[in-house]
């Protein structure tokens, strides 16, 4: 550690330049620790903030917890979704309300809360799926992951580093030129700020986890929080296509692409109604249709790699000759046929995913029809081409 990054986490972990979190917030947080404390020691504790009753009330009601009858107290909020849910969701509100949401020259508030907010429902999500950690936590972890870029924005760049702009997408190239630039990564001071808050180890431990970090230990939660981190920016920038993010989280991480498929369209179940609560702002619509557009630009540009085969190779890869070194061609021809109908496959099963959530009189419905069709076009020119059957 260098002694401008030992300086400046010294400060930080003493408070310096951190916005407070709510009292009611960390007295919930000291609450967890308190064996003696009840159920309606919480309850009477949340009800001190009239405004973030009403928020829980609704997300209490909303789609996020699909509770089969509505609750119309904090007390049937609490016994019905448990201590730590609330806890949890009432820091997590706190820690939103604590950062700005407005557009800066050098920093788009309202892109990173939306980013962080996708982060936090995939991650929830994804650890409900893999049954490896605590959802709640999880959607915390996945909140918070850059939460020490806001430090860094206010201590070094807002109104002082003209020349810099944020931009969390890539990361690893962020994190080397905060860095190079001040002497410290804002994983870092997220670390600090996270620990001088007392939220839980768990989630304080996710920030040591991170493209070229030398931390080795990946815990099950930092694990999901790096996948929804992926996931997130797969979802809101432009630059990342649908078979290089799957063919990543396949290879590197070996996740099912059924899952990833899953807590995608899932996440968008719900993020309006956690959005309202947290006060950030999100079209659904407009997301959905961004990330449709993404697959049929991908299912377009794998239709001309299917096309360009049938016209240059022979009619069907059972008609090659298995003589001198033709096998060898037979067998290229499958695995590019193979590595062109696991995409093609993804994206169809996303698209069917997609449509059971979406209104038949939509825009974003015809487009998913058209991916469903043009993908069960492609898997039958896939299979008379490797088959021979016409």
């Amino acid at each position: 550690m260098n002694t401008a990054e030992n300086e400046i986490i010294r400060k930080i972990s003493s408070g310096y330049n951190l916005p407070p979190l709510s009292s009611i917030a960390l007295k919930l947080i000291e609450m967890a620790s308190d064996e003696k404390a009840s159920l309606y020691d919480m309850s009477m504790l949340i009800k001190e903030d009239p405004a973030l009753t009403v928020r829980l009330l609704k997300l209490a009601n909303s789609p996020f917890y699909r509770i089969p009858t509505a609750v119309s107290t904090i007390e049937d909020a609490v016994m019905r979704i448990g201590c730590n849910h609330i806890r949890l969701m009432a820091l997590s509100i706190s820690i939103r309300d604590t950062f700005p949401l407005e557009k800066h020259e050098q920093m788009d508030y309202e892109q990173f809360w939306k980013t962080s907010l996708y982060q936090a429902l995939l991650a929830r999500v994804l650890a409900q799926n893999l049954k490896s950690c605590h959802p709640d936590e999880a959607f915390v972890a996945g909140l918070v992951s850059e939460i020490g870029i806001l430090i860094l924005f206010d201590l070094f760049i807002k109104d002082k580093d003209r020349d810099f702009k944020v931009k969390l997408y890539p990361l690893e190239d962020l994190l080397a030129h905060e860095e190079q630039r001040y002497g410290i990564n804002h994983r870092k001071a997220g670390e600090a700020a996270l620990r001088f808050w007392k939220l839980p180890e768990p989630i304080v431990e996710c920030q040591k986890f991170y493209p070229n970090s030398p931390y080795s230990g990946f815990t099950p939660l930092s694990f999901v929080s790096e996948i929804a981190r992926q996931c997130s920016n797969f979802m809101i920038y432009k630059e990342i296509d649908w078979n290089t993010f799957y063919h990543k989280t396949q290879n590197e991480y070996n996740l099912n692409q059924e899952i990833l498929t899953e807590i995608m369209v899932e996440s968008f179940n719900t993020v309006e109604s956690i959005a309202e609560s947290m006060k950030i702002n999100i079209n659904r619509q407009s997301d959905i249709e961004f990330l449709v557009g993404k697959a049929h630009d991908s299912l377009r540009k794998l239709s001309c790699q299917v096309e360009s085969m049938h016209q240059k190779s022979p009619p069907a890869f059972s008609t090659i000759k298995t003589a001198a070194k033709e096998p060898i061609v037979f067998e290229t021809l499958q695995a590019v046929a193979h590595e062109i109908r696991n995409p093609v496959t993804i994206l169809g099963g996303f698209a069917r995913r997609l449509e059971k959530i979406l209104a038949p009189t939509s825009k974003e419905w015809s487009y998913v029809q058209q991916i469903i069709e043009e993908s069960k076009r492609l898997e039958t020119v896939l299979s008379t081409m490797t088959t021979g059957k016409l």
